[in-house]
């Protein structure tokens, strides 16, 4: 049987059941001191596209006002959506097992305000869409 580099007859001896391999020595070579490449300047992606920065997400702002009787308002306030568009959505956990929609219209500046009537339990989710395809999510507690 021939292994590169090691044979059996080739072998100087045997050391306790095992065959010593022939010591070959390594070619010498250099190596190469480590290299240090140019850093590439960080990249102000505002410089240059301006219009990119100046994205506003939609938000929505929901707070919770006790009427002291059981129930009370929830207030939801947007902004950051589409300019005198539609908005639609749900608050869930809102006198009731099932969601109450939300209807609104934004003014010049994609901003409105609505209210509900709810009843004291848990907490509410509000979500909100507009016409352009803005969503944004808010949640208040109900406490009473």
């Amino acid at each position: 049987m021939m292994i590169p580099g090691f044979t059996a007859e080739a072998a100087v001896g045997a050391a306790h059941g095992h065959y010593a391999g022939q010591q070959r020595s390594a070619p010498r070579t250099l190596v190469s001191p480590a290299q240090i490449f140019p850093i590439n300047p960080i990249i102000n992606i505002c410089q240059i596209c301006p219009e990119c920065c100046n994205i506003h997400l939609p938000t929505v702002n929901v707070s919770w006002l006790n009427c002291g009787t059981g129930s009370g308002y929830v207030i939801v306030t947007g902004r950051n959506f589409g300019a005198n568009s539609g908005v639609t959505g749900q608050y869930t956990n809102c006198s009731g097992p099932f969601p109450v929609r939300l209807f609104a219209s934004t003014d010049a500046n994609g901003s409105f305000t609505t209210w509900q009537r709810c009843d004291c339990s848990g907490s509410t989710m509000v979500t909100a869409n507009d016409t352009s395809g803005n969503r944004a999510q808010g949640s208040t507690a109900l406490p009473c």
